[in-house]
């Protein structure tokens, strides 16, 4: 049975909703998926084909809920296939900058895990009232909205599952020259 583990740590819901739709996406390509909210616990992770870790990003900061899952799992999740996605606001910006340190925020979450594939997702910027939504819009190039994708995700989704399947095959046909 070909079975995946979204973990996720979403500050307002968005983070959450696009775990959401990753289980569907891997869902229909026939893996039976196991979605948990992150926190401290330690988990069994080995009867997870791939473990995907979700976070939101706030400051520059992963939420801390998928930073103590990580710290309970970090010798299993060194051990197992692994695929990162964070949810920010400021990967939308209008500021090359910006967008450049949101595409970094994977290795912020992974903590020194190798995945096999890493997305930054829009998620939902609130308004902030007038001042804060000028200052946004001045310092972060971000204006209130909701840019959570779900073809975004779906087109991240199968290229994981591709890229899980393709390492899958290769380890099988590995030939053992005799001696």
């Amino acid at each position: 049975m070909k079975r995946v583990l979204i973990v996720y740590a979403s500050f307002s819901g968005a983070t959450e909703e696009i775990a959401h739709y990753v289980k569907r996406h891997m869902e229909s390509a026939g893996y039976t998926v196991d979605l948990v909210p992150a926190n401290a616990q330690h988990m069994d992770l080995s009867a997870y084909q791939l473990v995907i870790l979700g976070a939101a990003i706030r400051g520059n900061t992963p939420n801390e809920g998928i930073t103590a899952f990580i710290n309970s799992n970090k010798e299993d999740l060194n051990q197992s296939t692994t695929a990162i996605f964070a949810v920010c606001g400021t990967i939308t910006s209008t500021k090359q900058n910006r967008i450049d340190n949101a595409l970094t925020y994977p290795k912020k979450i992974a903590s020194g895990i190798t995945p096999i594939a890493e997305a930054v997702f829009g998620g939902e910027m609130p308004s902030s009232g007038w001042i804060g939504n000028l200052v946004g819009k001045l310092l972060l190039g971000v204006i209130p909205g909701d840019y959570k994708n779900e073809d975004e995700v779906k087109l991240w989704s199968q290229l994981v599952i591709e890229t899980l399947e393709t390492r899958q095959h290769n380890r099988n046909n590995i030939a053992i020259e005799p001696e």
